[in-house]
């Protein structure tokens, strides 16, 4: 090895040296992902596009609480805006590969990350429950509009939940057969609807319920004109809603809807087959999978760092026994709480007779024995006796 040759082995030696045994190497991390960008800006545009959707995607999955605002511009990290916080958590980048369908650049991406520098909220840690329901057409008209790709419901259903999947903070249940028809403003949901959520918290032991519903596929068409045809293009348009249920409150903790429109490169009448790398390298089909993975990273943005409930499974004596355990996170010392009437003090009166006066109170509980599903609490305050907990009852994580 040559003078040159030896010195730069031993820089790079001393460089991974150092970052191994600084405060940095003890956090940071490379981590995998991909993204995508489209081609109507350029390709440099679109290539920088790729990249930091695949950055704000990782910064998600990794458990990021903030919305992460990353630019880049030629193939370089130029900000990444994470709450107001100076440092960027990513340290190196690498592209690894990179490919070109349709009109749009997708890339797959090496990160050094300092897990260090996210700011991911302390109930992330704990897993939670989801139970996707298979994704529908709102009706008929949705339905037909997707005629040559009917099975692209359960196509997008399919990346939404396999990409909540990838998030250690989620633990994901198979995929059910099932819909629950709600209004897109509501916040709350009605008695038979609850009564569906509560069968599905204590038969799957989730706290949530993703489903979703393809609201239109639309076709533009270029018309019988020769030149229109040679000029133009016909386009076709997506949207879709997905919203996520709380089972243990009834409430819809999130509603929103995901729309685009791209190239359509398909014949009028063809089969198209929704699993060939065809379709998903086709305008159209990286549009799906751009609004696909936008939904992924708003419902793990939300459902990770919401509260963590459980059900009580069993009361005894002054202990009760929720439906989580080491499975999703809980350890010994963890608190929770629970509303309930509690035993002030109790009385005599004149003729003898024992009254008791209760108060509506908030109890905290603290984790003294943990099980791999479930997880035995009393309460905090040892004068505290629980006169009207049952099991079915709710108690959250504080």
């Amino acid at each position: 090895m040559g003078t040159y040759g030896w010195r730069r082995g031993l820089c790079a030696m001393a460089a991974l040296l150092a970052l191994t045994l600084s405060p940095l190497g003890a956090l940071a991390a490379w981590h995998e992902a991909q993204g995508s960008g489209s081609l109507s800006h350029g390709a440099a545009a679109a290539r920088d596009e790729a990249i930091a959707e695949a950055l704000r995607g990782l910064l998600v999955r990794l458990g990021e609480t903030s919305s992460p605002q990353v630019t880049v511009r030629n193939g370089q990290v130029v900000s990444a805006s994470l709450a107001d916080r100076m440092s960027s958590p990513i340290k190196a980048l690498r592209v690894t590969e990179e490919s070109v369908s349709g009109n749009r650049v997708t890339v797959r991406v090496k990160v050094l990350m300092d897990e260090g520098a996210i700011e991911s909220c302390a109930l992330s840690q704990v897993r939670k429950g989801v139970q996707p329901l298979a994704f529908t057409y709102r009706d008929y008209a949705a339905q037909q509009g997707a005629v040559g790709m009917d099975q692209i419901n359960e196509e997008i259903g399919r990346r939404i939940i396999s990409g909540m999947g990838e998030t250690q903070a989620l633990a994901v249940k198979p995929q059910m057969r099932g819909r629950i028809a709600l209004d897109p403003r509501a916040t709350s949901t009605g008695p038979e609807v609850r009564r569906n959520l509560d069968a599905l918290a204590r038969q799957k032991g989730v706290q949530y319920v993703v489903t979703g519903e393809v609201l239109s596929v639309s076709r533009s068409e270029t018309g019988s004109n020769p030149l229109t045809s040679y000029l133009y293009r016909p386009t076709r348009g997506i949207a879709f809603r997905v919203q996520t249920l709380d089972t243990h409150t009834g409430e819809v903790a999130f509603t929103r809807d995901y729309s685009g429109e791209a190239d359509w490169d398909f014949k009028q009448g063809e089969y198209i087959d929704l699993r060939s790398e065809r379709f998903w390298g086709s305008g159209f089909g990286m549009k799906v999978q751009e609004l696909c993975r936008a939904a992924t990273r708003d419902l793990v943005a939300l459902i990770q760092c919401e509260a963590t409930r459980a059900r009580i499974v069993e009361v005894s004596g002054e202990s009760v026994v929720v439906s989580v355990g080491s499975d999703a996170g809980i350890k010994r010392g963890m608190q929770f709480s629970a509303s309930h009437r509690m035993l002030l003090q109790a009385h005599q009166n004149l003729g003898g007779e024992e009254y008791r006066y209760t108060h509506e109170a908030d109890t905290l509980f603290k984790v003294v024995d943990v099980y791999p599903h479930a997880a035995r609490l009393m309460p905090v305050s040892p004068d505290r006796h629980l006169l009207d907990l049952a099991v079915g009852d709710v108690v959250e994580l504080r």
